[in-house]
């Protein structure tokens, strides 16, 4: 009998994962970063503080100017068949030096864009910052988040 609590306890210990295959399809991430896109200094039409969900090449045409368009060369080539644009502009204490991205579904149609950013040098630093997602669904509601990342 301790023989067999002690095999639970330590099977309690080893993680288990496992997926279902309902017919021959397997399921993909449901909130899937495509591509991260680097730390930029350009802020289009936004202001610190602000964040968008783009949709279409028409929302990105309103944000940003052509001769914006053209030096944000990730920007330019965006699908939006495929692929919806998460971006924002914020301010951090000092010179930012890091970015981390991470992207969650936390309800059926509602997301979180979670950034994680380090400092350098101490002076304010204004930074646009994005994500190329996989196409959201209509009506789908996007959190934002800048948080300090954990360097220890």
């Amino acid at each position: 009998m301790n023989t067999i609590k002690l095999l639970i306890k330590l099977a309690s210990f080893f993680p288990v994962q496992g997926y279902v295959r309902t017919a021959n399809l397997q399921r993909e991430p449901e909130a899937c970063i495509v591509q991260e896109l680097p730390l930029m200094h350009v802020k289009g039409d936004l202001n610190a503080g602000e964040k968008k969900v783009i949709r279409s090449r028409k929302e990105l045409e309103w944000l940003f100017t052509a001769e914006e368009l053209e030096s944000l060369s990730q920007l330019k080539d965006i699908d939006f068949s495929k692929y919806s644009l998460l971006i924002g502009v914020d301010t951090y204490f000092s010179q930012v030096k890091e970015i981390q991205h991470r992207f969650v579904r936390t309800a059926k149609k509602t997301y979180a864009y979670i950034v994680e950013v380090a400092g350098g040098m101490i002076r304010p630093d204004t930074f646009m910052y994005g994500s190329i997602v996989k196409k959201l669904p209509k009506g789908a509601k996007v959190t934002f988040r800048m948080d300090e990342m954990n360097t220890l």
